[in-house]
């Protein structure tokens, strides 16, 4: 036991856990580890009791906010992962596709802007899903609209006709 001269016993307790923060972390983390279905059993039971709790969603949802603001590259960066799963590709293949591209749009050659800002779009057929290159933001957004406003691909043709013939393109 310890010396509790002048202390209660909880505060020997609080003093004790400041100073030995590191080990009780790690014997935390340790036993969480060797007890996986108990931690998930317990935070599903406290889940459950949540439930009841009418402002549970609430708080949920305001914690879920403050997070986001507190981190918003985390959530940047998990928001590009998820888009980047329900494509089917992971972050190697998007990674192998801007190197085979050189970082550039498949269409217009424009280069990403190194600040990431102007990121490239990963451009799919939406009745396939199947990925085909990376876009700049207008090149995807040109794209998508002659997509959704005619399935006929003569018409892209005698548009960019009409364009080469009246702009005097070559």
């Amino acid at each position: 036991m310890g010396n509790y001269i002048g202390k209660t016993r909880s505060e020997y307790y609080a003093e004790w856990q400041k100073k030995n923060k590191k080990r009780q972390n790690a014997y935390k983390l340790s036993w969480r580890k060797n007890n996986l279905e108990k931690v998930r059993k317990q935070a599903l039971n406290w889940y459950y009791r949540q439930i009841g709790n009418p402002d549970f969603k609430e708080l949920v949802k305001q914690r879920s906010r403050d997070y986001g603001k507190s981190h918003p590259e985390w959530v940047k960066e998990r928001n590009r992962i998820l888009c980047l799963q329900r494509l089917g590709i992971t972050k190697e293949d998007l990674n192998k596709l801007m190197e085979l591209q050189e970082g550039k749009c498949a269409i217009c050659e424009t280069k990403q802007s190194c600040h990431g800002k102007k990121r490239l779009a990963v451009d799919h057929d939406h009745k396939t899903g199947k990925v085909r290159g990376l876009l700049c933001h207008d090149c995807n957004w040109m794209i998508g609209y002659l997509e959704r406003r005619t399935d006929k691909p003569t018409i892209i043709t005698k548009l960019a006709e009409y364009l080469i013939t009246h702009n005097n393109w070559e």
